[in-house]
């Protein structure tokens, strides 16, 4: 038995060091546009704007390299996302709008980092349209089924829905870590399975938003009901989720104006 364990925990640490080496992999192709972005504007003499992308990229790189295994508070991938679509007016002609509808005691909830970021890039990356704004939607709910509670973490957009093949691929509980595409959302099934073993759940579906699809990408956490229920009677809700406290829903973020 003492052997079983030993393997078994070896294959754990190969399992994350392969998803550490996958969240390492920097996407070529943002970081090129946002050079070119950068060139257009040192250009056009907007040097203010040039010194704010760099500190947006920065912040940017710091974070995609936190440990995949470590939990960051919802609250800085909140963070990361804002500073995300920040840098989309920077580098694209055709900035998303993101809004965000979080519940309040769920602020400090732990998550693996880049688990919503990954999805809300996703959404960026495949869809990019001078017809119609892209519109992202990030929420966090509380989820209550029989005796378990679950965080509800969605992001929807409005950009034409996943195609059924790729929904078939992604739902697919056992999709190859290095496969070539969906390596994004791959990488967030694997973590969820590795953290929280078969309580954690997800889902990738389409929606019918009336002119076009849009694409929902759905994930569940297992949380402490008794931990949630205590936030909800602490006034500050500091002694819940390791610092629990309130999160206002923000205002949908303008439209970018046109950087160039």
């Amino acid at each position: 038995r003492q052997r079983q364990m030993c393997i078994r925990d070896s294959e754990i640490e190969t399992q994350k060091a392969e998803l550490r080496y996958m969240q390492l992999q920097i996407r070529p192709h943002f970081f090129l546009n946002c050079l070119k972005s950068l060139y257009a504007l040192a250009e056009a003499g907007k040097y203010d704007r040039i010194q704010k992308m760099i500190l947006e990229i920065s912040k940017h790189i710091r974070y995609i390299f936190t440990d995949s295994m470590e939990l960051v508070p919802l609250s800085r991938e909140l963070d990361h996302i804002e500073n995300y679509i920040e840098m989309q007016r920077g580098s694209s002609q055709y900035p998303p709008v993101c809004r965000f509808d979080i519940d309040s005691h769920l602020k400090e909830l732990p998550i693996p980092p880049l688990s919503l970021q990954s999805f809300v890039e996703n959404c960026v990356k495949h869809v990019y349209s001078p017809d119609y704004v892209l519109e992202i939607e990030v929420k966090a709910a509380v989820l209550r089924s029989g005796a378990d509670t679950f965080a509800d973490l969605t992001v929807t957009d409005n950009g034409g829905g996943f195609p059924e093949d790729v929904i078939a691929e992604i739902n697919e509980p056992d999709s190859p870590l290095y496969a070539q595409n969906h390596v994004g959302i791959n990488n967030v099934k694997k973590r969820l399975q590795l953290i929280y073993g078969d309580r954690a759940l997800y889902a990738f579906f389409n929606r019918d938003m009336g002119e076009r699809m849009g694409s929902v990408s759905e994930i569940l956490i297992p949380i402490d009901r008794e931990m949630l229920n205590v936030a909800e009677d602490e006034p500050d809700g500091e002694e819940a989720f390791n610092g629990l406290s309130l999160i206002h829903i923000s205002e949908p973020t303008r439209q970018a104006e046109n950087s160039y």
